[in-house]
C-alpha cells in the first residue's frame, strides 16, 4: 500500500487527509479504531470493503464511512491500482502509518520486509487507538 498524507504537524487539528493506493492483490487487514472516524472516497479502480462483516464491491466514486469501533478492511481484487482519498477525524492515523510503514520513492521496489509484530500491535493500540483482533499486529480474523 502506498500512502500520501498530510503530516500531523500542520495547523489543522480537526482532521487529517490522506490518499491510499492499494496495488492489485493488496489488502489492509481487518481492524477497528476506538478514537477516530474515517471517510473514504474511491478515486481510482475498484475496491472490496467490509464493515462489521458486510462486504461490498466499491467502484470509483463510492463513499465508505467508517465509524469508531467498526471492524473493517479493504482490498484490491482488481488488476489495476485502487485508490482512495480519506478524511480522518480526528487526526492520528497518519502517525500510525508513519510508524508502521516505510518511506519509499516511486521508482523503488516495494518492500517485503516491513516488520509486523505483537509489539507493533501494542503501540498501534496504545498510541493510536487501533483495535486488531487478538491484539496481534498480524491478526487477520
Amino acid at each position: 500500500m502506498e500512502v500520501k498524507l498530510a503530516p500531523f504537524t500542520h495547523d489543522v487539528h480537526h482532521y487529517a487527509l490522506l490518499m491510499q493506493t492499494l496495488y492489485p492483490g493488496a489488502a489492509v487487514r481487518e481492524h477497528a479504531h476506538n478514537q477516530l472516524n474515517e471517510f473514504f472516497i474511491i478515486t481510482r479502480g475498484t475496491a472490496r470493503a467490509s464493515l462489521d462483516g458486510a462486504e461490498a464491491t466499491c467502484p470509483k466514486g463510492s463513499v465508505i464511512i467508517i465509524g469508531r469501533n467498526v471492524w473493517h478492511w479493504w482490498g484490491n481484487p482488481g488488476e489495476v491500482n485502487a485508490q482512495n482519498f480519506a478524511i480522518i477525524d480526528p487526526p492520528g492515523v497518519e502517525g500510525a502509518l508513519a510508524l508502521t510503514g516505510r518511506e519509499r520513492r516511486h521508482d523503488e521496489p516495494w518492500p517485503d520486509d516491513i516488520e509486523r509484530s505483537p509489539e507493533t500491535g501494542r503501540i498501534l493500540h496504545e498510541r493510536y487507538g487501533f483495535v486488531i483482533k487478538d491484539g496481534s499486529a498480524d491478526a487477520t480474523a
